[in-house]
């Protein structure tokens, strides 16, 4: 077979030494590679050389990216790589059968897992994929249980708080979209969950309460104006330090006292108010809220069963309709791999190895699902395997924080930022790739020297 130096020898522009050591890597391994840097072809030189030293066939190579442009290039990219090698007869047989290679979106390759088990959780093979549908279809099962009569006990807490567009648009769609895809349902632990993280909202809500109120307590330049915001804020904060009970922070916080209109002044003491009043009220709100949900705990059982209901309809309309969103394929996909071990064996043994373009655009979620992927064949642990419990040499890792722009789609770019460590701390290797041949050097510079900042504020 030709070798991978024979193949470099035929390149244009061949690896620089930096981009070399990472082709050349057999560890489970971490690129991190700026614009320009020659990332991609990283990647596909090292499918290359993979396939020439006959440490895997094309097919037993699981190559993802995060957009189907990206992944249709990636194709063409490693495909006349291939062919410059065509001459051997084993990659002859490979290029001839390269329809059967998976060089995917990571979406894509989600379905693919789906389909295998979908029945499982009533839902047809042949799904589609549409979060503009799904989410239409969930603001008419969340308008279909408002208007409900009777209204549900939950229903008219949560209308008390919020108008009805806001309760869809804010509260109900975020909750189906983003919180409970499919698989996921309101558990009976949601109630003690949700108590723990109000705890934690009121602590801080009120600190921040304080911090504000403490500051126009000591206000005294200006109009009378100042002099009575100063007076009631100091009266408000005697009065909290003398409450015994959340009932009485509640009862002292949601009345009248320390509510006005907002004052207007363009100088001294008074723009100072003006200009921080509306965070003030805002905050107050707020704590009043956090108040209401710990003194009252049976609103929150009405609102959770109000919201399991709406979940639950709406997991009801994917599954006669077909239609399920990104997240929901992603859930399940990772669902479907941890439950189901003959599916996960089979794609462990399918794929050697596994490389993954644009990391930074993914999140804790698709890490999962690359690890459940690699885990070590003699091992098949219940839940997603630690970084110890990977194979060695499996998984190829290349992004660039710099450029994470799918926030929109869950992406979390700090993901990418302790995977490096996870898989250095268990004999894996981390790259960096510094040269960029392709932007203006001051530029670079520039951006090198202020980026670091700005991620370290992330």
């Amino acid at each position: 077979m030709m070798s991978f130096d024979h193949f470099v020898a035929q390149l244009p522009y061949p690896p620089d030494a930096q981009q070399m050591a990472a082709i050349m890597c057999d560890d489970n391994c971490v690129v991190s590679a700026g614009a320009g840097s020659g990332k991609t072809t990283v990647l596909s030189y090292r499918f290359i050389r993979l396939v020439l030293e006959g440490k895997a066939k094309a097919d037993e190579i699981l190559t993802l990216t995060f957009t189907r442009k990206a992944a249709r290039e990636m194709q063409d990219r490693i495909y006349r790589h291939l062919l410059l090698c065509s001459d051997d007869e084993a990659v002859a047989a490979q290029v001839a059968d390269f329809g059967s290679t998976s060089i995917a979106t990571l979406d894509s390759f989600c379905s693919t897992i789906v389909k295998l088990d979908s029945l499982h959780y009533g839902i047809v093979s042949d799904f589609s994929i549409d979060d503009e549908a799904t989410t239409k279809s969930a603001r008419q099962c969340a308008k279909a249980l408002l208007d409900s009569w009777p209204q549900s006990e939950g229903a008219r807490i949560l209308s008390t708080l919020y108008s009805p567009d806001r309760l869809i648009d804010e509260v109900l769609l975020p909750l189906a979209i983003t919180h409970y895809p499919l698989p996921r349902s309101v558990d009976e632990g949601a109630e003690a969950t949700i108590i723990a993280e109000v705890e934690r909202a009121y602590s801080r809500l009120m600190g921040d309460l304080v911090v504000i109120l403490s500051r126009y307590a000591s206000l005294s330049d200006g109009p009378v104006t100042v002099a009575e915001v100063a007076n009631e804020s100091s009266a408000i904060l005697d009065r909290l330090a003398s409450c015994a009970s959340h009932e009485e922070e509640l009862a002292l916080l949601s009345s009248t006292i320390g509510h006005r209109r907002k004052p207007s002044g363009k100088k001294g003491d008074l723009l100072t108010i003006s200009e921080s009043w509306t965070d003030y009220l805002e905050i107050r709100m707020k704590v009043c809220i956090a108040l209401s949900t710990l003194t009252q705990r049976d609103r929150l059982e009405a609102v959770l069963t109000f919201t399991s209901r709406f979940i639950e309809a709406v997991h009801t309309r994917k599954r006669e309709s077909g239609i399920l969103t990104f997240g929901d394929v992603a859930n399940l996909a990772v669902d479907i791999l941890e439950r189901n071990k003959a599916i996960r064996r089979a794609f462990k043994e399918r794929f050697r190895y596994i490389m993954i373009d644009e990391f930074q655009d993914n999140n804790e979620l698709q890490k999962n699902l690359l690890y459940l992927l690699s885990e070590r064949g003699d091992r098949e642990r219940d839940g997603v395997p630690t970084a110890g419990d990977l194979e060695g040499q499996k998984l190829f890792f290349v992004g660039d924080e710099k450029q994470s722009i799918y926030r929109f789609r869950g992406a979390d770019v700090s993901v990418f930022k302790v995977l490096g460590d996870e898989l250095v701390a268990n004999g894996g290797k981390a790259f960096s790739l510094a040269t960029n041949y392709r932007s203006e050097p001051a530029l670079i510079e520039w951006f090198n020297e202020i980026f670091p900042t700005i991620m370290a504020h992330e």
